[in-house]
């Protein structure tokens, strides 16, 4: 089984071509899901349908929004935080417009996608409940849903159901973070606050790098030189 996590998916603002059905047209301005997964696998399907499933997984500091794609043995996860500005005006859109729309890197392709929006009215309670967590939680939450295999075990489970059913073989599961700005600046405090050892190390390796503090191959000593 492949799994890989990394920053990889992030919310644009949609300006369609002059050549747009008016369908696409209709969305200009508006916000939409751009990813790329890690895996080359998935360029062999962008002529195919991919579905979106919405998924909530529950973990210790409290519930997260999964975007989940499936075609056989591949899987894909979008995480995202209920409580980040960017993800609700996402959500919000959607459900205003009735579709879900998403474009995905495939290879050398762009894929566009419009899909009904059902039921978002069901991650209401969610949202409420996250307005008042703390951004750091949900870098917790993404944490506790890695480190505990969480992808791994739905993949394993879901892979073994269904008429897709995989009953031999390695699955690829690739896991993207959306990349936000509340995201960005929760991770920092997070690194600040349970890992400043590795904050210390950036921000070393950093100055070394723009020359704030000498570099060890800086220093030379002549031993030659006679006194």
């Amino acid at each position: 089984m492949n799994a890989t996590s990394f920053i990889g998916a992030r919310i644009n603002t949609y300006q369609p071509e002059d050549s747009a059905p008016q369908a696409l047209r209709a969305l200009a301005g508006e916000p939409y899901l751009f990813m790329k997964p890690d895996s080359p696998r998935w360029a062999r399907y962008a002529r195919k349908k991919i579905a979106t499933s919405l998924l909530v997984f529950q973990t210790p500091d409290g519930p997260v929004l999964v975007l989940g794609y499936r075609v056989r043995a591949d899987f894909f996860f979008v995480v995202c935080d209920f409580g980040d500005p960017e993800v609700c005006q996402l959500l919000d859109s959607w459900k205003a417009k009735g579709v879900l729309q998403t474009r995905m890197a495939l290879g050398s392709k762009i894929v566009t996608a419009l899909e009904p929006a059902k039921d978002l009215h069901l991650f209401d309670k969610f949202r409420q409940e996250a307005r008042h967590r703390d951004p750091v939680a949900f870098v917790r939450s993404s944490a506790f849903l890695r480190e505990a295999e969480i992808f791994e075990q739905y993949a394993v489970e879901v892979a073994s159901q269904g008429p897709d059913r995989v009953v031999s073989g390695s699955l690829d599961i690739d896991v993207k973070m959306l990349a936000t700005e509340q995201f960005a600046d929760a991770t920092v405090r997070h690194l600040i606050q349970e890992r400043p050892d590795v904050v210390t190390d950036i921000l070393q390796s950093v100055a070394k790098d723009f020359g704030m503090v000498p570099k060890s191959s800086d220093s030379t000593v002549d031993t030659d030189k006679s006194e």
